[in-house]
């Protein structure tokens, strides 16, 4: 059994389409190919075909497709026993073609309806099968049959080729081997940096260009006595010496006054007295 992948479509060769039916499909056996340029492609079919004799023809292509594609049981399909058993043996055949496609048929005749189901069963059970709904399609477009409701006009014949181009279509799409390119994007952040800006607010500075103030004359003043009574006890040697003003008598003159009033009340005390 041949891989589904193996070598199976371009670009390493073409794709190989087999197309099996009978009279109904004989009607589009030119459309098909032309419908499909650039594949393989082989049209087998029959007038007056029956599901066993399809069988037996698809015996002599072997299974070396991509793409096979059957529309069949119009002969025989009122009698399951006579048409499934040789249905089935194709399929059986098939099973290792990557896709089996297969048209149901146009249900211009009651038992027609009973060949769908099977059909559509079988589909259902086979991984590599797959059902394009010939039936509805030409219910869809009128005029694509002849008065039997079977075989094909000239737009049936169309309408037909590109049904089976679509389904070539989907199955390349699958199957082709693909190729896929990823593209790596390389995103490099640089370390986050924080810039912290002290504001320094600056006296307005003194223009150079503009005269100095005039004196402010004031009344004078009492002298004023200044006590600090704060004493920095932290001063050493090296410690600034108080600033002098001065209209401000030193604390050393002001106790040498208080103590010459004082010695003056007492020796004018002290002379008083009567000896």
């Amino acid at each position: 059994m041949r891989s589904p992948t193996a070598d199976a479509f371009p670009p390493n060769r073409p794709t190989r389409v087999l197309a099996l039916g009978d009279s109904v499909m004989e009607g589009a056996a030119r459309a098909i190919p032309a419908a499909l340029p650039g594949r393989e492609v082989v049209v087998d079919t029959q007038v007056s075909r029956s599901t066993g004799a399809t069988a037996a023809a698809a015996a002599g292509h072997g299974s070396d497709w991509d793409v096979v594609v059957i529309l069949i049981g119009h002969n025989d399909g009122a009698s399951a026993g006579v048409y499934q058993p040789p249905y089935r043996r194709m399929l059986d055949q098939f099973a290792g073609v990557p896709r089996v496609v297969l048209l149901t048929l146009h249900e211009a005749r009651p038992y027609y309806a009973g060949v769908n189901a099977f059909i559509r069963a079988e589909a259902a059970r086979r991984p590599n099968v797959r059902i394009s709904d010939w039936n509805d399609a030409v219910n869809r477009q009128p005029g694509t049959t002849a008065g039997d409701g079977l075989h094909l006009t000239g737009s049936g014949a169309q309408l037909m080729a590109r049904l089976v181009f679509e389904q070539v279509l989907v199955a390349e799409a699958e199957f082709l081997p693909t190729t896929t390119t990823t593209t790596t994007t390389t995103t490099t952040t640089a370390p986050a940096t924080t810039t912290t800006t002290e504001a320094v607010v600056l006296a307005p500075a003194a223009s150079i260009d503009r005269a100095p103030p005039p004196p402010t004359t004031s009344a004078p003043s009492r002298p004023t006595t200044t006590v600090p009574n704060v004493v920095d006890l932290a001063g050493g040697p090296d410690a600034p010496a108080p600033e002098h003003d001065p209209a401000t008598p030193p604390l050393t003159w002001v106790v040498l006054a208080l103590g010459a009033v004082a010695m003056g009340a007492i020796l004018r005390r002290e002379l008083g007295r009567p000896t």
